[in-house]
């Protein structure tokens, strides 16, 4: 196949994904078709407080243990690679082979102790800045004969990557329910409008509360209503939501599809 004929084959697969189960299909067979791997990290995490919060993470084949030593407490990677990828914008790969010694020590020990050869951190972000959302993979043990520094295929992989993980968010913040009818009330007033954009900007309650002239537990009650409200389970969820409708200009006044 066609390097053309296998990345379209490879984006009309992405459009399977519509829940966790079909998710881990697509990622054993499409995905390891095009970046055949021994184990897998990725997830999903928005610009918040000045870094980024995790959204969700899936973890495939991935050593119970050495997860527990990567992942900080809310999802996110505690690398030097992905905080090297971040600064730089780039993707990076490491190899034990050719590259011990010139990473933190406490990690490359941790990396040896799980048995892996090489991995490949890859990163992409969608939105403007301060309302960025950013998909990320952690490819360990790539074959052989997989071209670490494959741009083209890093670019496409990271392109399906998001729409499927963006697909797959906006149904379990649903509930999983995508049939016709089913709507989440996501009409806002001016005032909870308000509200929301101080919370996708990283705004403590209390500093919430200052801005709109209020007290910090009004803020957390507020913020408890606008939750049950729009079915979310916590303010990182409700602060997504609110960035997800303000970078695609939704209208706060009216009632839309939980997965539109």
């Amino acid at each position: 196949m066609q390097p053309e004929d296998q990345g379209a084959a490879f984006a009309e697969s992405t459009r399977s994904v519509e829940d966790a189960n079909s998710f881990r299909f697509w990622v054993a067979g499409p995905l390891q078709v095009l970046m055949p791997h021994r184990g897998l990290l990725c997830g999903q995490s928005i610009a918040h407080s000045g870094g980024f919060a995790a959204i969700q993470k899936w973890s495939f084949d991935v050593p119970s243990g050495y997860e527990r030593a990567v992942v900080c407490e809310g999802g996110n990677i505690r690398s030097p690679l992905f905080t090297r990828m971040m600064k730089r914008g780039q993707a990076q790969f490491f190899d034990i082979s050719r590259h011990a010694g010139s990473v933190d020590a406490a990690w490359e020990r941790v990396f040896r102790e799980a048995g892996w050869q090489n991995v490949l951190c890859l990163g992409r972000l969608r939105g403007p800045e301060a309302h960025a959302t950013l998909t990320w993979a952690v490819f360990y043990d790539l074959a052989r004969s997989v071209d670490a520094v494959d741009f083209v295929r890093h670019e496409l992989l990271m392109q399906q990557l998001d729409e499927a993980l963006t697909r797959l968010h906006g149904a379990r913040r649903s509930g999983g329910k995508t049939v016709a009818g089913d709507e989440i009330d996501f009409r806002m007033t001016s005032a909870q409008h308000e509200l929301v954009s101080l919370l996708a900007n990283g705004l403590t309650n209390k500093e919430i509360g200052r801005v709109l002239g209020k007290s910090g537990e009004t803020i957390k009650r507020q913020i408890s209503t606008l939750m049950r409200k729009t079915k979310v389970r916590n303010r990182t969820e409700l602060a997504c939501l609110a960035l997800t409708l303000l970078t695609t200009n939704m209208d706060f006044t009216k009632s839309i599809p939980p997965n539109g």
